[in-house]
């Protein structure tokens, strides 16, 4: 299991069973994608794509587990049941009130 700034990667792993991933070293991804924009506005980075080079680092990389895809899969099927299964409950619920 790879963690970043304490935070287990774990659940990750099951959205991320058929992808390979790249693991960032940032936690703040909206903070660094900021800066960077900021920088290439200022004139202060060339252009996006190096910035992304210059500042973007990885701890590592989560590869795909056959097995743990065929359990994504079918979770995924009972997932898009949900949803319509709740339509009408979700619309009874938000036409009552306390």
């Amino acid at each position: 299991m790879i963690s970043a700034a304490g935070y287990s990667l774990a659940s990750t792993k099951d959205v991320a069973s058929q992808i390979t991933c790249r693991v960032p070293q940032t936690t703040e991804a909206a903070c660094l994608g900021a800066a960077i924009l900021a920088a290439v506005g200022a004139r202060t980075g060339t252009d996006i794509a190096s910035c992304v080079d210059h500042a973007v680092h990885f701890d590592g990389t989560i590869e795909p587990d056959g097995g743990e895809a065929c359990r994504y899969d079918r979770r995924y099927g009972l997932h898009g049941k949900l949803y319509p299964a709740l339509r009408a409950l979700h619309g009874e619920m938000s036409s009552h009130s306390d």
